[in-house]
């Protein structure tokens, strides 16, 4: 028997709109979160109104990019 291993460090970053055509999309967003908080996987979950667009994605690009950035240990790179 293979003895149990410590998990991957992994990190996630989601941001989701509050698009009502996308509702399906957000309760699984919504559940992945769940999932990540229980496993203790360590993560940023962020829900922003808006819809699945340029505009929306153009406010919230550089927070994503900042947190791959930290993430990957290169901070400072995207300001």
């Amino acid at each position: 028997m293979i003895p149990p291993q410590p998990p991957i460090a992994q990190e996630f970053y989601n941001a989701v709109n509050h698009a009502p055509s996308h509702l399906y999309c957000n309760a699984s967003n919504g559940a992945f979160h769940r999932a990540l908080e229980d496993m203790r996987v360590p993560h940023e979950y962020r829900e922003f109104p808006g819809r699945h667009d340029w505009d929306y994605w153009d406010l919230h690009v550089l927070d994503a990019l900042a947190f791959h950035a930290r993430a990957l240990g290169l901070a400072g790179a995207v300001t």
